[in-house]
């Protein structure tokens, strides 16, 4: 039985991007009813999940409507990767991710996320490792580029996913998605869309997924046009506008997109703090606020608004701020 999920999905992909404190249960499943494809997690740390952390643990826990959902794993030991794998495989998820992209200095300080792909070797010793310890299929995530040297250092040169896909071309990946912009400028300006599209041209085995760079729902089409990418991971345009997804593939399909009027917002935003209620378990209320404060971006008393959300304890805060907005 082929268990690659992603040979069967239509194309363009859109997909929700893995952020961490972003994509959790309940965002995913907003996501998903917007249309996304696939669905990724937060990035989860493999030592955690191999040192039993409940907290991590309870980041693999998901609602079937989620499916086809891919758990993000960071790490950078072979064997503790392959064992998280396999731990991450046993929940049922349909697909597992390994991080070579995070831009986050404390995660690269640790030799993680970005910061391996200046060890080409050691990447494909991991990737090798998660394939081999699981059955469902196996993608990655990376940026463009990070100079080969931390900073500080005499050598500027830059080690490209170009240098990473040489490396590892022999590999039965299932998908890459391939972050834009390099690791020393992580979220601002425009993406490589001609690394994007060279990745595009020498990997064979799935699609490749562009990430970065969709500001507006126009430039989702420019984006695709200018990379050839098999589809799209949406992520920062997304929080607290999931209904983007929607809006993205009706542009796709149609050259134009409904907009969204604020009392449909309120009501999405309403099911999202219930969804996260649900099933947060033991995380506290507070960690949805940042969520709430996208939601009222635009809104005429978007500062009040945004005062006041960051103060709600619970849903019923919430519904009586939404009350009066």
């Amino acid at each position: 039985m082929d268990t690659n999920f992603w040979k069967s999905l239509p194309r363009p992909i859109i997909a929700l991007a893995p952020m961490v404190g972003v994509t959790d249960s309940a965002f995913r499943q907003i996501a998903k009813r917007f249309g996304a494809d696939v669905v990724y997690s937060e990035m989860v740390s493999a030592d955690a999940l191999v040192h039993e952390s409940k907290k991590t643990i309870d980041m693999l826990r998901f609602a079937p409507e989620e499916q086809p959902l891919v758990v993000q794993l960071m790490g950078k030991d072979p064997s503790v990767l392959a064992q998280a794998a396999r731990f991450v495989e046993e929940r049922g998820v349909a697909g597992i991710d390994i991080n070579f992209g995070c831009p986050a200095h404390k995660i690269a300080r640790n030799y993680c996320g970005a910061a391996l792909m200046r060890d080409p070797d050691l990447c494909k010793r991991l990737i090798a490792a998660v394939i081999e310890a699981v059955s469902i299929p196996v993608s990655i995530k990376v940026r463009a580029s990070i100079r080969s040297a931390a900073h500080g250092i005499a050598d500027r040169s830059a080690v490209t996913v170009l240098d990473m896909l040489e490396h590892i071309q022999d590999l039965p990946l299932a998908a890459i998605m391939v972050h834009g912009r390099s690791f020393e400028d992580p979220f601002e300006g425009g993406i490589r869309t001609d690394v994007i599209r060279a990745v595009k041209e020498r990997f064979m085995n799935g699609p490749v997924l562009a990430n970065g760079g969709v500001t507006t729902i126009e430039s989702a089409r420019e984006v695709l046009n200018q990379t050839g990418a098999d589809g799209l991971g949406l992520a920062r345009s997304v929080i607290g506008r999931p209904w983007v997804i929607a809006q993205v593939k009706q542009y796709l399909a149609t050259e134009s997109f409904d907009a969204m009027a604020w009392e449909k917002i309120k009501m999405i935003l309403a099911d999202h703090v219930a969804l996260f209620d649900r099933s947060r378990n033991s995380v506290p209320f507070r960690e949805i606020r940042r969520h709430l404060t996208h939601y009222v971006r635009g809104h005429e008393r978007a500062s009040e608004l945004r005062q006041k959300l960051t103060m709600a304890d619970s849903p019923a805060d919430v519904s009586a701020i939404l009350a009066t907005a």
